[in-house]
């Protein structure tokens, strides 16, 4: 009786002690996807957006197909034309970005919005299904002016910096870069259907995008595609912020059901001007595979070498009592 209460107590010794082991190196880990010049704009969920296809329609065929190493960062906004911060924040943004690949897409404050023309209720949904929350958590609102999000993942809201300057909170957000653990390609084509480009066959590609592991994958990833419709310029002189000419206005946000397809849209009207783009983004997320819980090969060795060495002394240790 007494050899099996000395054996069990070595056995959750060597447990505790691996768990002890294990403890600083996932905390580190994860410092290592943190940091206080941005707040994670998806909660505690991986995920983020990729991806940037951009096809002008003012071309009656177009066609770009793109892999993942030339994608430009994701640059969404959340802005309005009677909101002064915007100007000023959009400008230290913009001076961040510098010569950097970016696809920038801004939201207009639409909801319950009298001064603001553009937007959309399509375009309310998409900011606040993919950041209403996280947005909830930093500033109290699923919405509010201005919020910038890089690649998906990294939230930036209001003017207050969070390190020594805003500009270079933003320098540190796009220099980090996107998290995708995915490799591949994705394509967008467009085919105008009538003479004044109010209706477009889109075909679109996105399932040649692959979960990236090495050995045995613990995780697996899920994707999902839009297709919004961004004008380049507007011309709206009435905006209280004094801005006038408003710059990569999102009209309207399409999901799209299937990771390929084909679908004829009605594409929304421009302010002005004849310089609608389609753009293809792809937002993704990382999920825990159930078989997660079981441990990794070199965590079962090192319990095993705990368990065989508290076996082995308990044992010498309870028959030296007798020599």
């Amino acid at each position: 009786m007494e050899i099996s209460s000395i054996v069990m107590m070595r056995v959750l010794l060597a447990f505790l002690m691996v768990a002890i082991i294990i403890l600083p190196l996932t905390t580190s880990a994860g410092d290592l996807t943190t940091t206080e010049t941005w707040d994670n704009a998806r909660g505690k969920l991986n995920a983020g957006t990729i991806g940037g296809v951009t096809i002008q329609l003012n071309d009656s065929q177009n066609s770009v197909s793109m892999d993942i190493e030339d994608f430009p960062v994701i640059v969404e906004t959340y802005t309005a034309t009677w909101c002064e911060n915007c100007v000023d924040v959009e400008e230290i943004r913009d001076d961040a970005i510098g010569d950097t690949n970016v696809s920038i897409i801004h939201y207009h404050r639409h909801y319950f919005e009298s001064n603001d023309p553009f937007g959309s209720n399509s375009t309310e949904s998409r900011w606040e299904s993919s950041y209403g929350s996280a947005s909830i958590e930093s500033i109290g609102l699923s919405r509010g002016a201005p919020t910038t999000i890089i690649d998906g993942e990294r939230m930036h809201a209001g003017k207050v910096a969070k390190s020594d300057t805003l500009k270079e909170d933003f320098i540190n957000s796009i220099e980090f870069g996107s998290s995708a653990p995915l490799y591949g390609s994705i394509s967008l084509s467009a085919t105008l259907q009538n003479t004044n480009n109010t209706q477009v066959s889109f075909s679109w590609e996105t399932s040649n995008l692959s979960y990236s592991c090495m050995d045995d994958c613990q995780k697996s990833t899920k994707t999902a595609a839009w297709l919004m419709f961004v004008e380049d310029v507007a011309y709206f002189p009435e905006g209280s912020n004094g801005l006038e000419y408003y710059h990569h206005v999102l009209h309207q946000a399409i999901y799209l059901e299937e990771s390929d397809g084909s679908q004829i849209f009605e594409v929304p009207n421009s302010w002005d001007g004849d310089d609608m783009s389609a753009v293809l983004i792809v937002d993704w997320s990382e999920l825990e595979s159930e078989e997660k819980s079981i441990p990794a090969p070199s965590i079962i060795l090192t319990v095993l070498c705990f368990l065989v060495s508290s076996l082995a002394y308990g044992k010498n240790n309870h028959f030296s009592q007798f020599k």
